[in-house]
């Protein structure tokens, strides 16, 4: 286990989130010197939208809106992407559909970093607006100060 801005996560976690956290800030370099932005490799990419999918109760929770018993099916196209039932609780099992957003994988990293609003990400939402609506607050909360 390892200490990352006051959280203990295991290594294998860390190092993920130290990858997003440099692919995040090379985008904020190209974006000021003009460059065009470049999305990690789909592996890469892969292993950042699954990290960003089963931290989505902790996101709720750093907001304040906690979401115990539901759950959301997001689906991430392109490549990284993939499909999750993501219980909004933390160690809970899956449960029924409550709210299911679609999305690119690449925007919606973009967003957990805090460098999209849930405008700009452009999802397709079905179900519970108010829960997709607070997982996407939550997802973008995930982003450390």
């Amino acid at each position: 286990l390892c200490t990352l801005h006051t959280f203990t996560i295991p290594f294998e976690r860390m190092l993920i989130v130290r990858s997003f956290e440099t692919w995040t800030h090379e985008e904020d370099v190209r974006r000021a010197v003009g460059l065009p932005l470049a999305a990690p490799d789909s592996a890469r990419l892969r292993l950042m939208t699954d990290l960003a999918i089963s931290a989505l109760p902790a996101g709720l929770d750093r907001i304040g809106r906690p979401q115990p018993g539901r759950t959301a099916r997001v689906v991430l196209t392109g490549p990284g992407g993939g499909t999750w039932q993501a219980p909004l609780e933390r160690g809970a099992d899956p449960g029924p559909t409550d709210a299911r957003i679609v999305a690119d994988a690449v925007r919606f990293c973009r967003l957990v970093a805090n460098r999209l609003t849930e405008e700009e990400l452009m999802a397709d939402i079905k179900g519970d607006q108010m829960l997709a609506a607070d997982l996407l607050a939550g997802a973008r909360a995930l982003a450390l100060d």
